[in-house]
């Protein structure tokens, strides 16, 4: 084959990668991001609950089980008692890390973020494999 036509072909196959995955970041871009919800799994005196926050908390230290289980109270006060501003935590609570649970439009909006970087870096080199294949294969039945 031809370099000329090689390159001209590689290259209008790369621009047009380039241009999908452009496609797909501006279109992402246009939709509003809004924050996911947090939901943690609590386990305390033989009881499971669910528990959802607008912050993701990681770390678990005195403080943070605290307020989560102050939520938990003011969610569940017959079960738990009335939450009376005490920082409490009792010795068997456990808190399972958070579920990122988001609406429709963040999965939306994930979604085309991911496929533009999936169209620049994965789809490029698999083309590249495949072709570099491809052409191993013809050069080899060639040669017998």
């Amino acid at each position: 084959m031809n370099i000329k036509k090689m390159v001209a072909r590689e290259g209008l196959i790369l621009l047009a990668c380039a241009i999908c995955a452009g496609l797909f970041l501006f279109l992402q871009s246009l939709i509003p991001y809004c924050s996911p919800k947090y939901e943690y799994d609590i386990k305390t005196s033989g009881h499971k609950y669910v528990v959802s926050t607008q912050e993701a908390i990681y770390s678990f230290e005195f403080k943070d089980k605290a307020e989560l289980y102050k939520t938990l109270q003011d969610k569940y006060p017959k079960d738990l008692g009335k939450n009376d501003g005490v920082d409490f935590v009792p010795d068997d609570l456990k808190i399972s890390p958070p579920k990122t649970i988001y609406n429709f439009a963040g999965h939306i909006r994930n979604l085309l973020g991911n496929l533009g970087l999936l169209s620049i870096f994965v789809v490029y080199p698999l083309y590249l494999i495949i072709c570099f294949v491809m052409w191993a294969v013809k050069t080899l039945k060639g040669k017998e």
